[in-house]
């Protein structure tokens, strides 16, 4: 299969992809760039960065840089004067070895009419990140974070939250009809069932009935970020 050469019209690019300003202050020009730069780390494999040029026009190049350098691997070329970008890349068309590898991304017509010259392909700017959006998979929402389970529970444990859940049983069934133990209870004496709560208030210093009591000491990490 043939290699693909990108030659991308940097700012033509970066105002179709919404990454320019009406108005640049102070340093946003630059910013502005390097966020193009970053999106196309992104968006190209390092091979395909290896045979990327981005090319701008010579508005506020980086200070301290060469007019031609690398970024993660692609070309970064900036032209020798303001508004010459467009016969900078005239003449990177013109000079490739193998043209026909070459796809311009660019809305400039100019440009598109350089490549048909050379046998090139092109693409609109705005086409180009358009179809790369529509290859992005759909964001998945992350599920609702759940408690951790932890099946290994003590003896200890589970005769707790026994005692704690113990009676759900008996609630849910009373809307079919008494449970075995209120159909035994139904039976006997008011008094026999007074004694009962009097047995249970001598329970009452057991410390499994203390909430505090038993607990497992376990620290759900979800909870913690």
């Amino acid at each position: 299969m043939a290699r693909e050469f990108l030659i991308i019209d940097g700012y033509n690019l970066m105002h179709a992809a919404g990454m320019a300003r009406p108005n640049y202050g102070p340093g946003d020009l630059e910013r502005c760039r390097n966020r193009l730069l970053r999106f196309l780390k992104s968006a190209l494999s390092a091979e395909a960065r290896r045979r990327t040029t981005i090319v701008f026009d010579a508005w506020e190049p980086p200070p301290g840089r060469l007019s031609v350098y690398s970024v993660a691997g692609m070309t970064v070329q900036f032209a020798d004067a303001p508004g010459e970008a467009d016969a900078a890349i005239e003449q990177l068309i013109a000079a490739h070895s193998a043209p026909k590898q070459v796809t311009v991304i660019s809305g400039d017509r100019r440009l598109q009419q350089a490549a048909s010259r050379r046998k090139s392909r092109f693409i609109d700017s705005e086409a180009w990140y358009t179809r790369w959006e529509h290859r992005q998979p759909p964001e998945e929402t992350p599920p609702s974070p759940s408690p951790k389970q932890n099946p290994d529970l003590s003896d200890q444990e589970v005769d707790y939250w026994l005692d704690i859940f113990g009676d759900i049983e008996d609630a849910a069934t009373t809307e079919n009809g008494p449970t075995e133990s209120s159909r035994k209870d139904h039976g006997r004496s008011e008094s026999d069932l007074e004694d009962d709560d009097r047995r249970g208030d001598d329970l009452s210093d057991d410390p499994m009935d203390d909430p505090q009591q038993g607990l497992p000491d376990i620290i759900d990490e979800d909870f913690l970020d």
